[in-house]
């Protein structure tokens, strides 16, 4: 196959770009092909036929980035590449054998990228590995457990990233969290129950976000904000459909 000129085209044309693997003939993939493929573009191991996955090939495009453990073949997902895959990318948490997850290699994950938070199993999820989640990214509180969601981390979130107001829970919900909230985008209006909803709160809301907030606004405040702010309302339809 090797003096094979067609082969020796595609081998040419894979060492230019080892993506290109992925417009190879099925017929012409060899083991040779995909080693060039994957060493000089490591993202080409989707492209590698499982059968011709080696531990050896799989380290090389795990140690550029972790997120190619989502490449690896089930059964070469090993305890020590999934933990380099880990260290280098929090996300390839999501690509690691539910059985060789630890508490360990999770909080590693969590500490690198906060919504790995998202893979973890609950069983694992503490409130030191939750708060460090918040503290990376705010929106990770979608996947802290409902029981640790406590006014502390909720502030911490929301502080962080105005979009997790959408996940505190009613009863640690206050005014001063939609504020904060509120004061990153009006459009997060939406996340603020209707007993919030005050006309200085929307104000913030409309005077950031316009059109796009002025729907959430009750119905008493709305005329006024719009009218104050130049926003066009919807006409109302009469009875008649006019």
């Amino acid at each position: 196959m090797e003096n094979n000129k067609e082969y020796q085209k595609w081998l040419e044309v894979v060492e230019k770009d080892g993506m290109n693997l992925g417009d190879v003939p099925e017929d012409l993939i060899n083991k040779e092909l995909c080693e060039v493929a994957v060493k000089d573009f490591p993202y080409a191991l989707q492209y590698v036929p499982e059968e011709l996955h080696t531990p050896e090939l799989c380290m090389v495009a795990v140690q550029k980035d972790g997120w190619n453990l989502k490449y690896v073949a089930l059964e070469l997902r090993t305890k020590e590449l999934c933990e380099l895959a880990v260290q280098k990318s929090g996300r390839a948490l999501k690509f690691v054998p539910e059985d060789l997850k630890t508490l360990e290699l999770c909080e590693v994950a969590v500490k690198e990228y906060g919504r790995a938070l998202a893979d973890v199993p609950e069983d694992l999820k503490t409130k030191a590995m939750c708060d460090i989640a918040v503290i990376k990214n705010g929106h990770a509180l979608k996947f802290v457990p409902y029981e640790l969601r406590t006014k502390e981390i909720c502030e911490i979130a929301v502080t962080e990233n105005g979009h997790a107001l959408g996940f505190v829970p009613e009863g640690v919900m206050t005014i001063e969290l939609c504020e904060i909230a509120v004061r990153e985008s009006g459009e997060y209006l939406y996340y603020v129950p209707e007993q919030f909803r005050t006309f200085e709160l929307c104000e913030i809301a409309v005077k950031d976000s316009g059109s796009w907030a002025i729907e959430f606004v009750p119905k008493e405040f709305k005329e006024e904000l719009a009218e104050k702010y130049d926003i066009d309302l919807p006409k109302k339809i009469d009875e008649r459909g006019r």
